[in-house]
């Protein structure tokens, strides 16, 4: 149980030092550095109930807690500095951020990039908190918080952003679009994705599992949760539990994050109709 609660953790948290361009030690490193973790926690509960603190363990646990949960591999910043592909300044700017992750913390990632920022109260950390917290509520990385806002609105904007550029506006133009067409659109062929990947073929019977459970339970998504979980079934080439059912589109304001994944998705299976270029279609897939 507890090596299943270390791989999950460890596969949520490397995505992040991958987008901080940071060299990390092996999954099997990363995982024993969380399992002993792990083992103070565990130890620590054993006394919950005592006032005192024998020896201030507790304390020097919730300090530990504050600092940077490092994966760093030994040579992480010399890494940095070989790579080529990366101009002097960005170098310097990877090599700062780390260094000040594992001291004072002044940092944080802000979309795809990094910032330094002197509010302590809005950053994003890679903590050590968050490894407990999933200890005691694995769906806990699913959902962390930052600056009030899910990580995920952060990400997918970032990635919306990076393939089509900012939008200036109040109103997504592409979505607007969509929206205005989407009653004159045929919805009984829509387009798929098709997955070559062996590895990618095995994630995807994975996702299949999960969004059948989630739209199956007994307590489902509320409505856009529920309309990304369907849509997400049959773009993959599936069927939801309780057939297709294509719902209005709704809010096309930059906003509401979850428009992005409702509208790329649409317009992805829908593309033919909608002539959209090769271009677009790669970048929508």
């Amino acid at each position: 149980m507890v090596q299943d609660l270390a791989y999950e953790t460890v596969e949520a948290i490397i995505p992040f030092w991958q987008m901080a361009r940071i060299k990390m030690i092996t999954r099997q490193n990363c995982m024993k550095l969380f399992m002993k973790l792990h083992d103070k926690h565990r130890a620590l509960m054993k006394s919950k109930g005592r006032a005192s603190d024998p020896e201030g363990k507790r304390s020097a646990f919730v300090l530990e807690l504050d600092s940077l949960f490092d994966i760093g591999a030994p040579d992480a910043v010399q890494d940095i500095e070989s790579n080529r592909l990366l101009s002097m300044e960005k170098k310097d700017g990877d090599i700062r951020f780390y260094q000040d992750q594992r001291t004072e913390r002044k940092g944080c990632m802000l979309g795809h990039d990094k910032i330094f920022e002197t509010d302590p109260s809005n950053k994003y950390n890679i903590g050590q908190r968050y490894m407990v917290e999933f200890i005691e509520d694995p769906t806990h990385l699913t959902t962390l918080h930052w600056d009030g806002h899910h990580i995920l609105k952060v990400i997918v904007g970032a990635v919306w952003e990076k393939l089509f550029g900012k939008v200036k506006s109040p109103e997504n133009p592409w979505f607007r679009h969509f929206k205005d067409v989407w009653g004159k659109l045929t919805t009984d062929t829509p387009k798929t994705l098709m997955i070559r990947s062996k590895w990618l073929r095995e994630k995807k019977r994975d996702c299949e599992e999960i969004l059948h459970d989630i739209l199956m339970s007994e307590k489902p998504p509320i409505a856009n949760y529920k309309e990304m979980a369907e849509l997400t079934v049959i773009v993959l080439g599936g069927t939801p539990p309780h057939g297709i059912h294509w719902s209005q589109s709704g809010a096309i304001h930059q906003a509401r994050w979850m428009a992005r994944n409702l509208y790329s998705m649409k317009m992805l299976m829908f593309c033919d109709q909608l002539e959209y270029d090769e271009e677009t279609v790669a970048k929508l897939e």
